[in-house]
This record gives structure tokens, sequence and C-alpha cells, in this order.
């Protein structure tokens, strides 16, 4: 289920940022390169958040 996510991310990213690089939008390549920033690392982070002992 979290790498379905994380393939929806990037997928959504990748047409951002070919979308805004045609219409010249860098604000949309911004916020489409932050997504595929943390769609890359958001199955690492769960991973790592569950590896975490809660507290005592």
């Amino acid at each position: 289920m979290l790498s379905t996510i994380s393939m929806i991310l990037e997928g959504l990213a990748l047409i951002g940022l070919i979308y805004g690089y045609i219409k010249k939008n860098r604000n949309l390549m911004l916020i489409s390169a932050l997504l595929l920033w943390f769609g890359s690392g958001l199955e690492d982070f769960v991973r790592g958040w569950k590896s975490v002992p809660g507290p005592t």
C-alpha cells in the first residue's frame, strides 16, 4: 500500500514537472520537485519511524 502511494506521488510529480516546464511555471515545478522528493523518501521515512521504540 505504501509503495503504491509513493508511486502515485512520483507519477504526479513527474507530470507536474513536465507541465510546469512547458507552461514556464516555476512555482509548479518547485512544488512538483518537492512532491517527487517526498514521494521517493516516504517509504524509508515510515520504515524508520516504525523502528523507533516508543516511550516507556
